[in-house]
């Protein structure tokens, strides 16, 4: 973004498992236990490391609260642009 002219503007870009609003607790957390799990074996750390993926275990609430932290930081932009999904 500097290069482009905006110097203090930082992006990342991050990867996440999503499952449909009803889904159960009991499920979200089984995934999100073997998700966390999974990322966090030295072969798979190494692997996503190896291409330039930081891996980041958090719990279910940390990544809601992320999620929805990047909706009002950019929603307005994305708003405002009138970005459309096609």
């Amino acid at each position: 973004m500097a290069e482009a002219g905006f110097p203090d503007v930082t992006i990342s870009t991050y990867f996440g498992l999503a499952a449909p609003p009803n889904t159960s607790p009991a499920v979200l957390d089984r995934l999100n236990s073997a998700l966390r799990a999974i990322s966090s074996t030295p072969d798979i750390e190494k692997k996503l490391l190896a291409l330039n993926v930081m891996p980041m275990s958090v719990s279910r609430q940390e990544a809601t609260s992320f999620m929805r932290q990047q909706s009002e930081k950019w929603g307005p932009l994305f708003r405002t642009l009138e970005l459309q999904d096609k």
